[in-house]
């Protein structure tokens, strides 16, 4: 799916005799309709979830979405169509690279208890989380490399 919409908007560079793809920015996504996006990704919810999102994102303010206070920026990505727990915090750390909170889930629980030997539940989650106060999504983000 990824490849198709790289291709399809184009963003190709050659260099050193390798071709590069660069994902389109918002901007590119948003000038596919929603039949074009379904065509290129092989599914119409999807399609659908990837346009909603794209119109609703660049109506966002960007200096909102880095800068804003984290639980109010967090609901609003988590309004986007098709955007769950996961995803938004996925799009605050990778996305705008919010580093200050992260939310628990399941895989997040058995890479800790992967890296801590046992089972690590929400409420022990949350304390050792807190120990890395602004830098908490960095340690969620080695928990995961890590295994």
């Amino acid at each position: 799916m990824k490849q198709s919409l790289v291709e399809a908007v184009g963003n190709r560079v050659e260099r050193d005799g390798r071709v590069l793809w660069a994902f389109p920015d918002a901007k590119q996504l948003a000038g596919l309709d929603e039949d074009g996006l379904t065509a290129l990704i092989g599914n119409r919810r999807k399609a659908g979830f990837l346009h909603g999102s794209i119109q609703r994102w660049l109506d966002l303010d960007e200096a909102f979405l880095r800068d804003g206070d984290y639980r109010t920026v967090r609901e609003r990505v988590l309004e986007l169509p098709g955007i769950g727990p996961w995803s938004a915090s996925f799009l605050l750390i990778r996305g705008l690279g919010r580093m200050e909170h992260i939310g628990y889930d399941q895989e997040l629980a058995r890479a800790a208890a992967r890296a801590y030997g046992h089972r690590v539940d929400e409420p022990e989650f949350r304390r050792l989380a807190a120990g890395y106060g602004e830098l908490q999504g960095y340690w969620a983000h080695y928990l995961r490399a890590a295994g």
